[in-house]
């Protein structure tokens, strides 16, 4: 299914979402205005689906609209805190500091 610029992939909890049970026009969900955002995140407040909701569209970088009663903009600033969690929890799969590398290689023995 498409919905304007945003591939969207079928899920089953989808069709117990309030954006489907109520039959809303999917317009509603990628708003103009900010009278507009304010009422698709009202809508997703009561909707039984809205963590999978937010989920999927982090998960799939969905830029566009309105979901899990988030914005592009919420979106974007929780993927980035995601991203620096996931890198203070992984410190091997960052680069090593400059003066640990500079180290190293002094400390290297020569080959001659």
């Amino acid at each position: 299914m498409r919905q304007g610029r945003v591939a969207v992939i079928e899920e089953e909890w989808m069709a117990r979402g309030l954006c489907r049970t109520r039959k809303l026009p999917r317009d509603t969900f990628y708003p103009d205005s900010s009278v507009g955002v304010a009422r698709a995140r009202r809508i997703c407040a009561r909707c039984p689906v809205k963590e999978q909701c937010l989920e999927y569209a982090l998960e799939n970088h969905q830029s566009d609209g309105i979901w899990g009663g988030t914005s592009e903009r919420q979106r974007a600033k929780l993927q980035r805190r995601r991203r620096a969690l996931k890198d203070r929890q992984s410190p091997n799969l960052r680069s090593p500091p400059v003066d640990y590398v500079r180290k190293t290689k002094q400390e290297m023995p020569r080959s001659e």
